[in-house]
């Protein structure tokens, strides 16, 4: 029964992306396996999916594997950052195309993430294969998308979240202060990029919090941002370089 296709009578996945499909399952059942901590919500969030159209569910099972895999295997620094900025760009996207009213949204956010997924740097976007139902106010122009895109998604946008996001937990904090340890020369580097509780907290490296200099440093050495030699804030900053960079 377990095997028998026709005993399910939801929405099919298309034939093609039923092997691809069954891969993503497996993962997120083996994680979900691990611990049961938000297990019931995810079962819910993806039983409820089954209940609509392939396109529907598919963005909710990769909703569902990139939250357990971002939590569980942040393995590195580089990793959480690269993965804050891809999560962003994903939002600053879905926020540019989503239309003001509509039942299709997330037809059109795959649409977008599908056409966009090289110049965004996406991996491994579901190919869509019902269009976007005519709600797409930007009529496929990729042109249009990626100026109002750009206008929302800035260096600044970027450095700020990535500031809230280390900030708020103190294991990222202390990952940031040794990520730049190497590049600490004198006590004024140090209190460019950190803020400090005591001058004891500063003699030891223990920072209250990262700086946006801090931030704009980190995302330097990665080869994720350009700053110009007279740049005094991240505001002067630009994107550039990897693969998973702000751009």
């Amino acid at each position: 029964m377990g095997r028998d296709r026709e005993a399910f009578k939801g929405w099919k996945m298309y034939d093609s992306s039923v092997p691809a499909t069954r891969d993503r399952v497996e993962a997120v059942v083996l994680k979900l396996g691990e611990s049961r901590v938000d297990a019931e919500a995810y079962v819910s969030d993806l039983y409820e999916a089954l209940l609509y159209c392939p396109d529907r569910q598919m963005a909710t099972l990769n909703m569902v594997y990139g939250a357990l895999y971002a939590k569980r295997d942040a393995r590195s620094f580089e990793y959480f950052v690269e993965n804050e900025i891809a999560t962003l760009k994903r939002y600053i996207l879905d926020i540019v195309v989503t239309p003001g009213s509509g039942t299709q949204n997330v037809h059109v956010q795959n649409y977008w993430r599908y056409k966009l997924r090289e110049k965004l740097g996406f991996k491994g976007e579901y190919v869509p294969r019902m269009g976007t139902f005519d709600q797409d106010k930007f009529g496929g122009h990729v042109g249009n998308v990626l100026d109002v895109f750009y206008t929302k998604f800035t260096p600044k946008y970027v450095v700020g979240k990535l500031v809230e996001e280390i900030n708020v937990r103190k294991e990222r904090l202390m990952e940031a202060g040794a990520y730049l340890m190497d590049r600490i020369e004198d006590e004024s580097y140090k209190r460019r990029v950190f803020e400090f509780a005591s001058e004891e907290d500063a003699d030891f490296l223990m920072p209250l919090r990262i700086t946006h200099s801090g931030v704009e440093d980190i995302l330097e050495g990665m080869g994720i941002l350009e700053r110009s030699v007279e740049e005094t804030s991240g505001e002067e900053s630009r994107a550039g370089g990897s693969g998973t960079g702000v751009c």
